[in-house]
């Protein structure tokens, strides 16, 4: 392969921005021009299974530096700083302490060092119980902008896929590239998918857990066509400003799967206290915008 490319720029920007009822004064700007085509099809798996948390099986005495996290609750809830390292709950010495005011519990470490060990006994879910996580992600075009200044962008995304016979692609007589090229590529596109020139992209995301034992379990599958993000957070009350021309074209079909079974989960406390157990979700989008312009962020200082 011979690659030869050559590339001139000579460009010059003045601008004269007043918006009414007030001038802007931009101290900066973000600028760009950008175009994203996806030809062809886009599959992601993820597949979790068969985890199995073993918990302590055997009793006995606690052995030298062998520690121990437990939580619990007391009824009327005393000064933290009572419960402290170095103090005693009769047979266990505490190591460390802490209150968790969010949850309303005294966590602590303790020493088992010679203290009879009893395998049956539950364990704290906030502190003990493990998390499986699987995530899917198919995205075909995604642009992603923060910035402190003003943005300027023009932007085209094209998802397509093509057949495999012999084509002949047709002109739209309503595409006027002079005028605004990226609307032009997408009539032009959309012209061509009904006359059956293109073929639908396969766009799919599949997260599968399965057959899981004391864990919780966070799944989730996202399928996207075009993804455009947009986040100004303005130095100044000058850069509160996003100028956008944005296209979007997706000829796609989107899939997003998330299949959790089998989760058992037993001689755990405090389980109510950690939120979902198991988590599935599974989202598919053709086309997304999200554009966010926060204000300067004024301290007002009172003597």
């Amino acid at each position: 392969m011979n690659w030869s490319w050559d590339l001139s720029v000579k460009e010059k920007i003045i601008k004269n921005i007043n918006i009414l009822p007030e001038d802007f004064l931009p101290t900066g700007i973000v600028l760009v021009q950008d175009l994203q085509v996806f030809i062809g099809s886009l599959e992601s798996t993820s597949t979790v299974k068969d985890i199995t948390n073993v918990q302590p099986a055997e009793s006995g005495v606690g052995g030298e530096g062998q520690t121990a996290t437990i939580a619990f609750e007391l009824d009327p809830i005393p000064d933290p700083s009572l419960f402290v390292a170095g103090s005693s709950t009769g047979e266990l010495e505490v190591l460390s302490a802490e209150y968790d005011e969010g949850n309303e519990l005294f966590v602590g470490v303790v020493s088992l060092e010679g203290v009879q060990l009893d395998a049956s006994a539950s364990l704290n879910a906030l502190k003990e119980l493990p998390e499986v996580i699987s995530a899917a992600t198919s995205v075909a075009n995604n642009t992603s902008i923060e910035s402190a200044v003003m943005v300027e962008l023009d932007e085209g995304q094209f998802v397509f896929d093509v057949t495999g016979k012999k084509i002949r692609p047709v002109q739209n007589p309503n595409a006027d590239l002079s005028a605004n090229a990226d609307v032009a590529y997408a009539q032009n596109l959309g012209l061509n998918a009904i006359l059956g020139n293109l073929s639908a992209s396969q766009i799919t995301a599949t997260s599968t857990v399965k057959d899981i034992v004391n864990a919780s379990v966070d799944s989730t599958a996202t399928a996207v066509g075009n993804n455009l993000s947009i986040e100004v957070n303005a130095a100044s009350a000058g850069d509160q400003i996003v100028m956008a021309d944005a296209v979007q074209f997706a000829f796609a079909d989107l899939t997003a799967t998330s299949k959790v079974s089998n989760v058992t989960v037993s001689n755990y406390t405090n389980l109510g206290k950690i939120g979902a157990l198991v988590n599935s979700a599974a989202t598919a989008v053709g086309n997304n915008k999200s554009i966010t312009v926060n204000a300067p962020v004024t301290t007002v200082v009172i003597p």
